[in-house]
């Protein structure tokens, strides 16, 4: 990493409690204090001492004498699990690992990268955050209703007055399996992990899955394996169009990634009133009514247990 910022700890974004590193690897980091937590490093390059947790800083691999650091360290940025969230580790350049990441860069940096905006339905893309990933094919963006229960206890019965808690804008991509089964995956539009992404093309590879070229067709299948999920409650009155229902059963070998949502559109205008609609006409259980806020289903509670 190039630029790094420094608050309290290190991280990339910066903000008016962070001050800019141009992380050049440093030798001679003194080691200043300690609790249960991490350590408190300071160093004549860096613009404020910095406290790094155990796990950032790999303290029984580093020469240290009199509390001073005599490796050469910089810092790099760690992919943690496959979620795409990354955190700073303070890696020794003499590492195998570090020369590896240097050649990965001039490599990266020499490939063009693309945004979600400049895909095709179909594409077969790698996420540039990963230094081997997965070959993914995008599906398309949808907009992906989330609800919860605004929900009390009487004296008979429960009473739930569902709402939309959250309705975001979400990648898809299906992910093929040795096994020959599909995964689906998707992620904020934001996430890290798709922000940038190299196209499968470009590196000999199969450039597109013929199978996913249609927008409509894969949000039909998205919305298949929810229906067809183990017990399923979403999309359970989900009405298909016939041409989807000939091809609904080549799904069958989607195996993962239904989406604990109770509605998924790519058309933006009114897709929470749709989804409201959908809700009262096909997953009505205690209550026909699905809210558009916590602060309307709250109401009606108020309401209908006044007396």
């Amino acid at each position: 990493m190039k630029n790094v910022n420094i608050g309290l700890r290190v991280r990339k974004t910066a903000d008016k409690s962070t001050v800019k590193f141009d992380n050049e690897p440093f030798t001679g980091a003194k080691l200043l204090q300690y609790d249960r937590q991490g350590f408190k490093i300071g160093h004549e390059s860096l613009p404020k001492d910095i406290w790094v947790d155990f796990e950032q800083l790999p303290l029984t691999k580093l020469k240290i004498d009199n509390g001073i650091i005599q490796d050469e360290i910089t810092f790099v940025e760690r992919l943690m699990g496959g979620g795409g969230t990354t955190s700073m580790f303070l890696m020794p350049t003499h590492w195998l690992d570090y020369q590896e990441l240097l050649h990965d860069k001039q490599l990266k940096d020499s490939e063009v990268k693309y945004t979600i905006s400049q895909l095709n339905e179909g594409d077969n893309v790698i996420s540039a955050l990963c230094r081997e990933g997965n070959v993914m094919t995008y599906l398309g963006k949808f907009f992906v209703v989330y609800t919860k229960d605004y929900q009390r206890w009487g004296y008979h019965d429960r009473r739930k007055f569902p709402y939309i808690s959250n309705a975001p804008e979400r990648a898809f991509f299906a992910i093929r399996k040795d096994n020959g089964k599909i995964k689906i995956v998707n992620y904020p539009i934001t996430n890290k992990k798709i922000t940038e992404l190299y196209k499968a093309e470009d590196r000999g590879l199969e450039a597109c899955d013929v199978e996913f070229t249609s927008m409509s067709v894969n949000l039909d299948m998205i919305r298949y394996v929810n229906h067809n999920r183990k017990n399923a409650k979403y999309y359970s009155g989900y009405e298909f169009t016939e041409e989807a229902i000939e091809r609904l059963t080549n799904y069958d070998k989607v195996t993962e990634g239904a989406e604990r949502a109770i509605f998924i559109t790519d058309f933006k205008k009114d897709f929470k009133t749709r989804a409201m609609e959908y809700y009262a006409t096909n997953l009505k259980q205690l209550t026909e009514t699905l809210f558009e806020t916590e602060q309307l289903a709250q109401d009606e509670y108020s309401r209908k247990n006044r007396y």
